[in-house]
């Protein structure tokens, strides 16, 4: 892992925000920290621990986020660019304080990003482990050694340091023990099986060698004549197999053609009828069409005579009152000199 680029905000001493850019530092390939005890040299490896893998070293797990956060800020922000085998990646913690409740302080896990093309774009990652390759222990006593504790990391036994070194430096491609034995194992059962095979061979002579060459040019020759006929047959299999596929085919149009044949007169039956429907459609279309015109005037006559008889009914009616009352005053209108 190489550092990039570090901006701290609210950690520890850190109030403001500040940015180290580690690449103008490892251009040498070596650079120190220095400065007066608490100035905040440890705080920023804390820093790079705390972006990597979400906690702290000086700190425990009660009180932690209170205890890192700034008593001055109400914010906390450190985003760590680091690059590894030639990618870059970012990490990114933030947390803020509750302005109700100062000893609440909440720190969110660390949000890791890869650069692709130019952005940075989210991983789904919950620490650097899988990254570096180191467990947060095994990177506290290897990259960060905290202050007081190298003694520590010396006094470690030969299990753990050599466990540790071997993550550390990828010694495992070294340990050459097992590959060896594994390569014994497949070059015994080899040897043993090709001595199996000189047996059932027995005693070879060189002129039994050349007599077995002769033997296998003439095979071989012969072998290339069998190709060329089997080349020739495979071409007549196939033609032949075309051949059965037309002759197949040819079956199923005669087939077809023989049910339809059959159908001939049912089909020119139909054919006659719809000639026959055709001509009477075209001779008796006007007398169909006059037809249903005079059926509608007749209907519709036949209206305005039912309503003229009830007409004529009613004035019948009503001329038969007229000649009753003319009845009844005529013989009044006879006596009107009288009256």
């Amino acid at each position: 892992m190489i550092p990039k680029l570090l901006t701290i905000k609210g950690l520890y001493s850190y109030q403001t925000e500040q940015t180290i850019d580690f690449e103008e530092l490892t251009k040498s390939h070596l650079f120190g920290i220095f400065g007066n005890v608490g100035a905040g040299k440890s705080s920023i490896l804390e820093a790079i621990m705390l972006a990597l893998y979400g906690e702290v070293e000086r700190m425990g797990k009660v009180g932690r986020n209170y205890n890192i956060l700034n008593l001055r800020s109400d914010e906390l922000l450190i985003v760590f660019d680091f690059e590894i085998e030639g990618k870059l990646y970012r990490s990114k913690v933030s947390g803020s304080r509750n302005s109700k409740k100062f000893n609440d302080v909440k720190v969110k896990p660390p949000a890791f990003f890869e650069r692709i093309e130019g952005d940075f774009k989210p991983i789904d990652i919950e620490t650097a482990e899988t990254l570096i390759g180191l467990k947060p222990d095994d990177f506290k006593k290897t990259i960060i050694i905290p202050q007081g504790t190298f003694q520590d990391f010396l006094q470690l036994g030969d299990t753990e340091r050599a466990r540790m070194m071997r993550e550390l430096f990828g010694l495992e491609r070294y340990e050459l023990e097992p590959k060896v034995k594994v390569l014994l194992i497949q070059n015994d059962s080899t040897i043993q099986g090709l001595k199996g095979q000189l047996t059932q061979i027995g005693d070879i002579k060189s002129e039994d060698i050349e007599t077995k060459k002769l033997q296998l040019t003439d095979l071989q020759t012969d072998i290339s004549k069998q190709q060329i006929e089997l080349d020739k047959n495979r071409k007549i299999e196939n033609d032949i197999k075309q051949l059965k596929s037309d002759f197949e085919q040819w079956q199923q149009i005669q087939k077809r053609h023989g049910e339809l044949t059959a159908r001939e007169a049912h089909f020119s039956g139909l054919q006659k009828q719809m000639e026959d429907y055709e001509m009477a459609f075209l001779t008796f279309k006007n007398l169909f069409e006059n037809r249903k015109k005079l059926t509608s005037e007749l209907s519709k006559n036949k209206a305005e005579l039912d309503t003229k008889s009830q007409k004529f009914e009613e004035n019948n009616v009503l001329l038969e009152k007229l000649n009753l009352s003319k009845e009844n005053l005529t013989p009044q209108y006879e006596q009107r000199e009288n009256l």
